[in-house]
């Protein structure tokens, strides 16, 4: 798809464009198809598309044959959607503090990677062949099937006795987390009337960004109570209880045309060919960063050959998704588009970055400064919190002036600046320092990350919406999944021959005592031998804190690519927003 413009582009330094409303495009598309202005050309007659590959605009087209859910029908609904994404947002950040404390219960600090990353990772890869299940499947029945997986996931890892039981547990959750979003936002679409839809929207997006803020928290709050971090996992299950219930009486099943094709065609239009690509490349990734200079040197074959099945698997899926074009998991034509490339790096930039810091700091805090784990998280709203504010406050100065491309460029210059300061922290550091600098870090992370969202729905045509905002999820998942492995690998690797000069037997490897284990051990160390321990866990962190640092540079350079561009205030149609 060529550019609409005959003229190339510059690759950097931003330029002006004229202002753009829904009104005025969907004023030019009666007339004939829709051309944005650096991208590709769309129509909005979708009589030859798949209906699978657009579930939420689809559900739009039809809202004049459906009805409505309205009084204490319709806030139940509300209510169990947006406790199931609670749900979901905590089980993101809900460990962040307890991982010290399950890699000493289980043993396998070298594991400790995939405690995120098998969550994140089983979530991504299925986030986009979900809103298709939820077209060719009957709702109703597709989301309360995604609450028994939610909740069968729970319970697995709540039983865990070994580590390969919790991460598979973590995985069969994160699956059905990615039901439940796709769920929520298609449904949801389907219920509420559409004046109340935005406003419905944003609620339980400001839901779920609190629910994830506060995770790391509760996780501390309960893993230092009698409860253990074992009940992290059960209080899933009366939430999950609680919302099948509300589900299956108040929702009425709302038939559709593609339910009633043969499930061969079902199957074809899911694309589970593509889910299985991407899931078995980035697990080829996450084992070659698990075992890559740790328990094998680089150039082993176990190391190099997952780096090998990763890119080959990897090739194999873009040749895939190019082949099958327009119904594609991943549409490849969004790639021509310079602005929602742009968009797509630096949300996985900062994806590296946010999960790098939120997993990262808890242990630093624990394992150098002695706090517990519900102190650590107390101690990391510090970077939760502005980041909230701040993302709240650009949503609304955006909305006031139409301008959102200066808070892109002035937020990503902040986060640079509080990585390199977090970078900076060591042994030393007093609370005003590694509280101050999150505060630093968390706002302008907050100011520039709701940016890609916003230029995503402007720069592509109405029909397109949906799929490139699931995109722009899929690539900040992606990189949340790679940081966590990579960043405990790092962090690994650094520190743990060099602790076996200092602390003697079997003590000295944080692989099999964990961090919280070994930093009881050395407090029974002589004063200066515990300040050499200190100082070796700061450098394995700091060296961890390289990832975000180079991660937020190259997010603030990509964000000069962007368009300059002013989204005027009338704006007609619903807003997709972003789930969890």
């Amino acid at each position: 798809m060529p550019p609409s413009s005959p003229s190339p582009q510059p690759l950097m330094g931003p330029e002006t464009s004229p202002p753009i409303n829904d009104r005025t495009r969907d004023q030019s598309m009666a007339a004939g198809p829709y051309r944005s202005p650096d991208g590709p050309e769309c129509n909005d007659s979708r009589k030859d598309q798949d209906p699978a590959d657009y579930p939420v605009i689809n559900n739009i087209d039809r809202a004049q044959e459906q009805t409505f859910l309205t009084g204490s029908r319709l806030h139940l609904v509300s209510t169990a959607f947006g406790i199931a994404n609670i749900m979901v947002a905590l089980d993101s950040s809900i460990l962040a503090t307890a991982l010290p404390t399950i890699s000493s219960t289980l043993g396998s600090t070298n594991d400790i990677g995939w405690y995120g990353s098998s969550y994140l990772l089983a979530q991504m890869a299925s986030q986009p062949i979900w809103g298709k299940i939820y077209t060719c499947f009957e709702p109703k029945r597709t989301y309360l099937l995604s609450l028994v997986i939610f909740a069968v996931g729970s319970i697995l890892c709540a039983v865990s006795p070994i580590s390969a039981c919790l991460i598979l547990g973590r995985s069969v959750t994160g699956l059905g987390a990615s039901g439940l979003l796709a769920g929520s936002l298609s449904i949801f679409g389907q219920v509420v009337p559409l004046r109340q839809r935005p406003q419905g929207m944003a609620l339980m997006v400001s839901i779920s960004n609190i629910a994830s803020m506060m995770g790391s928290t509760i996780g501390g709050i309960i893993t230092d109570s009698v409860l253990t971090w074992r009940f992290c996992f059960w209080i899933n299950i009366p939430l999950v209880i609680g919302c099948a219930v509300v589900v299956a009486l108040v929702l009425k099943r709302k038939p559709h045309p593609d339910q009633k094709l043969p499930l061969s065609d079902k199957l074809q239009r899911i694309d589970l060919f593509s889910f299985v690509l991407l899931s078995s490349s980035l697990s080829c990734l996450f084992l070659a960063f698990e075992w890559g200079g740790l328990s094998v040197s680089w150039s082993n074959q176990k190391a190099w050959g997952c780096l090998l099945g990763f890119a080959l698997l990897g090739i194999v899926l873009v040749v895939v998704q190019a082949y099958k074009g327009d119904k594609a998991v991943i549409n490849l034509k969004f790639m021509r588009q310079r602005t929602i490339v742009v968009c797509y790096l630096f949300s996985f930039f900062y994806g590296l970055a946010i999960s790098t810091h939120q997993w990262l700091l808890p242990t630093y805090l624990q394992g150098i400064h002695y706090t517990s784990a519900a102190l650590s998280g107390v101690i990391c709203l510090a970077f939760s919190v502005p980041m909230t504010i701040f993302g709240l406050s650009t949503g609304f100065f955006t909305t006031r002036f139409g301008y959102y491309v200066p808070f892109m460029w002035v937020g990503s210059v902040l986060y640079v600046v509080g990585s390199v300061l977090l970078f900076r922290l060591d042994a030393d550091s007093s609370p005003g320092h590694y509280v101050g600098y999150q505060i630093l870090a968390g706002a302008g992370c907050g100011m520039a990350i709701q940016v890609t969202f916003i230029a995503v729905q402007v720069v592509v045509s109405p029909h397109d919406m949906a799929h490139a905002c699931n995109m722009e999820v899929l690539f900040r998942q992606l990189g949340s999944s790679i940081a966590i492995s990579l960043a405990e690998n790092i962090f690994l690797s650094s520190v743990n021959s060099p602790l076996a000069k200092i602390v003697p037997g079997e003590s000295s490897s944080i692989l099999t005592t964990g961090i919280r284990a070994f930093v009881q051990i050395a407090k029974n160390l002589p004063a200066h031998k515990q300040m050499e321990v200190k100082t070796l866990l700061d450098y394995g962190i700091s060296q961890a804190f390289i990832l975000p640092l180079v991660a937020t540079s190259a997010a603030a350079i990509a964000s000069w690519a962007m368009d300059w561009r002013k989204i005027e205030e009338d704006r007609e149609a619903p807003v997709l927003m972003e789930m969890g």
